[in-house]
């Protein structure tokens, strides 16, 4: 989030994995993992398929084993969250990984995603970032939500409460999402409390300034 950002791990990490979401170097534009396949969501609305070289700062990835999955109509991401508590009523301190599949043929009511373009300098913030953030509003369309529930004492090296990226059923639209609204979707979670992290040892991010803009956060990742 300080935005040391030029480099990371290589996309071909994440193939292993079925799910996960982050950012491309500079944070240009939104990353969503899906079925090990990793796609880059971009600012001008498009979305291109990450080569293996391509550098990852910033990701969340695993292997889905869901031990729930469930129907539930979600007409905001607070709903989504109400009902993952209800599912998993010791997640308060635990993440949760999930997906979200709309029904078919009707699909997504209603969906506000953003992406970002991209750093215009060195160290840019992601708070910086937002405010040139390009926000698009989708309805009735198909695809998937991959997302993870971290708790709040984890904000910085995540992203606290729900965070949650879309891709349309052609692969050709997305971003992260702000606003949701679905009737009658399958959700598919696990509780996750096995953790590995890994960090840069690059001088970038042994210099820069790790802080925690908690305000910054929440008004750029909604």
């Amino acid at each position: 989030m300080s935005g040391a950002s030029t480099t990371g791990i290589p996309a071909s990490d994440l193939f292993p994995y079925t799910q996960g979401l982050g950012t491309f170097a500079l944070m240009d534009g939104e990353l969503i993992l899906l079925d090990g396949t990793v796609y880059q969501l971009q600012s001008s609305g498009t979305v291109r398929t990450a080569s293996a070289s391509d550098q990852i700062p910033f990701a969340m990835a695993t292997t889905l084993q869901p031990s729930h999955v469930f129907t539930a109509s979600l007409h905001s991401k607070d709903v989504l969250h109400q009902e993952l508590g209800r599912v998993f009523p010791g997640m308060n301190n635990l993440f949760v990984a999930y997906r979200v599949e709309a029904p078919r043929p009707t699909g997504w009511k209603r969906l506000k995603v953003r992406t970002v373009s991209g750093q215009k300098y060195p160290g840019q913030p992601l708070s910086e970032l937002g405010e040139s953030q390009k926000v698009l509003e989708y309805r009735d369309v198909r695809g998937t939500v991959v997302g993870f529930r971290s708790p709040a004492n984890w904000q910085g090296i995540g992203v606290a409460g729900e965070h949650l990226h879309f891709i349309s059923e052609d692969r050709g639209f997305g971003g992260h999402v702000l606003e949701m609204e679905v009737d009658g979707a399958e959700v598919q979670a696990a509780l996750v409390a096995d953790l590995h992290v890994q960090l840069p040892r690059t001088e970038e991010f042994n210099e820069a300034k790790l802080t925690v803009d908690d305000g910054g956060i929440r008004k750029v990742e909604g």
